[in-house]
């Protein structure tokens, strides 16, 4: 059968290793390089380019101007263009008039002039589409990246949403993502589920490790993820425990002085950002994975590795981690923001050797089936190929 190949844009801001998204690009780009398809990297030209990030790419252009564009497409001539981030207003909509366009989207930055899904007065999650919710609520008040007050422009939000329209797939993350997007008014017939693998995960499968009573944490370290809400559950737990949080961000200080206010300094370590290639042996003593997000996670991709590793996970029901965290199966799975339950299920894991091997080896076999990346990779293959016509050859 004739493999088709494709010449191929990606759009995405960063280019290089800067967080999940651009892990997928580069992962992707390369696989699919490998498979004879050609590939173009278009990123801001306000960030620095880093050369092993680039090197699957035969092109890549840092776009000051979109009037580049045109003459870019001519000396490339893109057959498909996969946006992950677009950067700059109108953009979307000048690339849906150059080739068939396909919109991962990876976040809620398009519904959500916050970002976040969760409005700022009272915390609660916002499942309301763009608009006049985001008035009533107060996500019209937003901050910069220095922390000063600005004004979030809903207007510039619900005409991107319409500019998607004119994609010629859009692919979600997770479930939750297309129930945003339907939300949102852009078509069911466009849209995909597709998990966005950051490349293959080898984990070695190691003896669970009975009796250790270790948790382990891995993400940022910010309110969102709720990092102070899984302390505030483990005064709680009566059973053995340590603690190791892995990762940083700009919660640390307060969680720090949690600790200490609970008298956890001799169970709690805090690890700061640690090598990918040494998240393995931290998987593998771990007696469980916890993942007590308050925020609608988009995906959460830390529920994957914890499922590579055959370990169970403890996490809130919320967002995106509806898709892969499945309560009796893979792990225990608490109402949102519901301490008593998280504690529970964290008490009830500790306990159970039994129980929570039988739950981790179960993640495992998920993981086998659904989430390894050549999945991930044929999938997207297939995407394509229903998104561009076929016309013969193609390179």
């Amino acid at each position: 059968m004739r493999r088709r190949r494709f010449r191929i844009w990606h759009i995405s801001e960063h280019p290089h290793f800067f967080g999940g998204i651009e892990q997928n690009v580069h992962a992707l780009a390369s696989a699919l390089r490998m498979r004879g398809h050609v590939h173009t990297l278009v990123h801001c030209a306000e960030k620095t380019a880093d050369v092993d990030y680039c090197a699957p790419f035969r092109l890549v252009h840092a776009l000051s101007d979109f009037t580049q564009l045109e003459g870019l497409a001519a000396e490339t001539l893109p057959q498909v263009i996969v946006v992950h981030r677009p950067f700059g207003v109108g953009m979307l909509e000048k690339l849906c008039g150059m080739a068939p366009v396909i919109r991962m989207v990876h976040d809620h930055d398009l519904v959500c002039p916050r970002h976040h899904k969760y409005f700022p007065l009272t915390k609660k999650i916002c499942r309301e589409p763009a608009g006049l919710a985001c008035v009533l609520h107060g996500c019209i008040i937003g901050r910069d990246r220095s922390g000063h007050l600005v004004l979030n422009d809903v207007a510039e939000r619900l005409k991107d949403i319409d500019a998607h329209k004119c994609a010629a797939r859009i692919v979600a993350n997770s479930s939750y993502i297309k129930n945003e997007l339907l939300a949102n008014g852009l078509p069911a017939e466009k849209i995909d589920v597709l998990a966005p693998l950051p490349g293959d995960i080898e984990f070695e499968r190691r003896e669970y490790p009975q009796g250790s009573g270790e948790i382990l944490y891995v993400g940022q370290l910010v309110r969102g993820k709720g990092v102070d809400l899984l302390l505030e559950a483990l005064r709680r737990v009566k059973s053995q425990w340590r603690l190791k949080i892995v990762g940083d961000g700009n919660m640390r200080g307060e969680l720090e002085k949690l600790v200490d206010k609970y008298s956890f300094n001799s169970r709690v370590d805090f690890l700061g950002s640690v090598p990918h290639d040494d998240l393995e042996e931290l998987y593998g003593n771990a007696a469980l994975v916890a993942v007590p997000s308050r925020w609608a996670e988009p995906f959460g991709m830390v529920g994957i590795e914890a499922m590579a590793a055959a370990r169970p996970v403890a996490g809130f029901a919320i967002g995106g981690i509806n898709d892969w965290l499945l309560h009796g199966i893979n792990g225990l799975a608490a109402p949102a923001g519901n301490l008593s339950v998280l504690a529970s299920h964290i008490d009830w894991l500790l306990s159970d050797a039994k129980l929570a091997r039988q739950l981790g080896e179960s993640g495992r076999e998920i993981f086998d089936k659904k989430y390894r990346f050549l999945n991930y990779l044929c999938a997207f293959e297939k995407i394509l190929k229903t998104t561009v016509p076929d016309e013969g050859e193609t390179l």
